[in-house]
């Protein structure tokens, strides 16, 4: 591995570090384990952006490590608020791991023949993808919903229902 891989690998595994004690936590607590060592994330981020930029001057442009390097440089202001909000995470690994479905399902969808049957299917999905995300058991909670939904008036409010508000008592 080169020098420059090397720094970049360095940098970005110090910062994954100090975000590894954050991964359970709830975004008020996140944003407060953050604060707490804000000094660090902001040193290891400033290091990160000196170094990108000093090596920027010495790479090819259309070069991976020159379109990496400006790649992270334009997106510096939005790498940063990573520190500042406690909603947001470091990595897009867990977006990326909720939509692999979708994309292994691909070839299921083109049964999907009419409008109707394709925006079945995609509520269904966002409804499924939503409980794992609330950590809920699919099975228990749309029991839950098929008992309930049908003595609804008409108009009247489901919020109770959505996976976010749901409770298994409902």
């Amino acid at each position: 591995m080169d020098q420059w891989h090397y720094m970049a690998s360095y940098l970005c595994d110090r910062l994954f570090a100090l975000e590894r004690a954050f991964i359970k936590l709830t975004a008020s607590q996140r944003l407060s384990a953050r604060m707490d060592r804000m000094d660090q994330s902001q040193s290891v981020m400033k290091d990160f952006f000196v170094w990108a930029d000093a090596t920027m001057g010495k790479t090819l442009p259309k070069s991976p490590l020159g379109r990496a390097l400006r790649y992270a440089l334009d997106q510096k202001q939005w790498l940063e608020r990573v520190l500042l909000d406690g909603r947001l995470e470091l990595s897009n690994n867990r977006a990326e791991r909720s939509i692999k479905p979708f994309v292994i399902g691909r070839k299921n969808w083109l049964f999907n023949n009419t409008p109707r049957g394709a925006n079945t299917s995609a509520m269904l999905y966002s409804i499924v993808e939503t409980e794992k995300e609330n950590n809920i058991n699919s099975h228990d909670y749309l029991t839950a919903v098929f008992k309930h939904a049908p003595n609804l008036a008409l108009g009247e409010c489901v919020d109770g229902l959505l996976p976010w508000n749901w409770k298994e008592d409902v």
